[in-house]
């Protein structure tokens, strides 16, 4: 049991519940030991017991956490290969697409055979998901194939080669989508061809380090180069989370930007990465999803403005000492409400060439963000993402529901919800928005608690209350217009180098 208590912990309150790290963090003063024990740790213990001992074991867990895939592995030098021609409408005239000059290169080896996708993970039937990427794509385009509704259509995606990722990539090939799969892991994705690539050649993988905003530009001009007649969906899922257990992570604190590595790899590079391409989304009216969390409710955002001077935002320190006392334990929180910002402010400036900006939280998923350690914990009881499973239903929803569906709420600029999969704080702790988020506690400190106590309500309910779609309102600190743009103008400034397109 208690073995278990220490795979849930460095989940939600990121923190291991070894005796020599909660001796090194009282003794560095950045923690609060009050809120933890009097207030989270009860809580605690007494959802893992009814967990243990009152739900059946099929039950499956889960909590707001993003869930992206980012694997900490070497780096392959960058590897050329052949050139491919992009897909492109019957009618179209042939266009030859460039090289990707960072792609990995096609497996020698035998590759292994392909199974078309099973749904039977419990998320979207295979007729529903039809039915809804037929009515956003079918009237428009005479040239529709029901068979592959998304033939012809580009869809990148980072955070490829593993977690979500992999999942959409297993469910939108057969689709007959082109997936861009962009991971810093080059063993994944070489995984990737090796299950696809003979059978697909809609797979195209692509080296792209969030952790180094050069090599994020690299990326982006190789498919800007490739592919000129536009990009469909852009997906901005490659994410990660601080867990104390890996040291790895610690070493490599900061970006190569000087950047914290959480602020750079969540928020920063898919703002690089997302303004380099928003010409080719415009050309396509496009729509960009952006991977939340519904644990960006933990803070209010002061920690995203820019200083005074117009410095850097404290969450984007990347020395340790430049950060506050909570810094590593707000950092997730905080990357996921500047993921929100970044959307109201991109919907605003491009609602006029027909780009919809829509948020997703995908809730507690079966993947690697929380470390190795937990990797085990979450496939067992968070919601799974392969065989088009819960795990990516929300992203689904949002890349492929029509706007009338999502509404302006959802896609507009001043747009206060998100796509979600389950009910549980509407259901158990209503109001939430108001009284979690209120003045009062976040002075008095609870607010960190409160927050983290109830994501391990949501991992435990999540299943009972799952829904296939829904829209949930974000916090009101992810409504601060001038927030917003206070982040925006910095990070366009921040990023001004790396935009320039000789």
């Amino acid at each position: 049991f208690i073995h278990k208590v220490g795979y849930v912990f460095p989940l939600t309150a990121q923190y291991s519940l070894s005796l020599e790290r909660i001796k090194s963090m009282v003794h560095q003063h950045s923690i609060s030991i009050s809120i933890h024990v009097s207030c989270f740790f009860p809580g605690t213990l007494f959802f893992l017991l009814l967990y243990f001992f009152a739900l059946p074991p099929s039950t499956s867990l889960l909590s707001p956490l993003q869930c992206g895939s980012f694997h900490r592995k070497r780096v392959l030098p960058k590897t050329a290969v052949s050139s491919r021609t992009s897909r492109r409408p019957p009618h179209a005239p042939h266009i030859a697409r460039a090289p990707l000059c960072l792609l990995v290169s096609a497996p020698t080896h035998e590759v292994k055979p392909y199974h078309p996708p099973n749904f039977g993970g419990g998320g979207l039937s295979e007729s529903t998901l039809r039915s809804i990427v037929a009515a956003r794509y079918d009237s428009p385009d005479p040239e529709f194939d029901p068979e592959f509704p998304l033939r012809d259509r580009t869809v990148v995606l980072t955070g490829a080669a593993g977690g979500i990722g992999r999942a959409l990539i297993g469910v939108l090939l057969p689709l007959g989508a082109t997936v861009v799969a962009a991971d810093v892991d080059a063993d994944g994705l070489a995984e990737l061809v090796r299950l696809y690539g003979s059978h697909h050649d809609g797979l195209v993988p692509l080296i792209m380090n969030c952790a180094d905003l050069s090599s994020v530009r690299a990326a982006a001009l190789d498919i800007l180069a490739g592919y000129p007649r536009g990009i469909d969906i852009l997906v901005n899922n490659a994410g990660i989370s601080y867990t104390f257990d890996d040291s790895e992570v610690h070493r490599a604190g900061s970006t190569a930007q000087d950047l914290d590595v959480l602020f750079g790899i969540n928020y920063l590079s898919h703002f690089l990465f997302t303004e380099l391409l928003r010409p080719h989304l415009a050309t396509a009216s496009g729509r960009i999803v952006q991977m939340t969390s519904g644990f960006h409710y933990l803070v209010d955002g002061s920690a995203l403005l820019p200083t005074l001077d117009g410095g850097k935002p404290l969450a984007a320190a990347g020395q340790s000492s430049c950060r506050g006392p909570r810094h590593v334990s707000r950092a997730y929180a905080n990357s996921k409400l500047a993921q929100i910002w970044h959307a109201r402010s991109l919907a605003t400036r491009m609602q006029k060439d027909g780009v919809s900006m829509v948020c997703a939280c995908p809730s507690w998923v079966g993947t690697g963000i929380a470390g190795e350690e937990g990797r085990d914990f979450l496939q067992k009881y968070a919601f799974p993402p392969s065989q088009c499973g819960k795990g990516i239903t929300s992203v689904l929803n949002a890349m492929f529901r029509s706007k009338e569906e999502l509404g302006n709420e959802v896609c507009g600029g001043s747009g206060t919800q998100y796509v979600g999969n389950s009910r549980v704080i509407e259901n158990l702790a209503p109001g939430r928005e108001l009284w979690m988020t209120s003045e009062w506690v976040t002075k008095l400190g609870w607010r960190d608690g409160i927050v983290r106590f109830f994501s391990l309500v949501i991992l435990v309910f999540q299943q009972v209350f799952y829904e296939e779609f829904i829209l949930q309102e974000v916090s009101p600190n992810a409504n601060d217009a001038e927030g917003q743009e206070a982040l925006y103008t910095w990070s366009l400034e921040f990023v001004s180098p790396w935009l320039k397109i000789e």
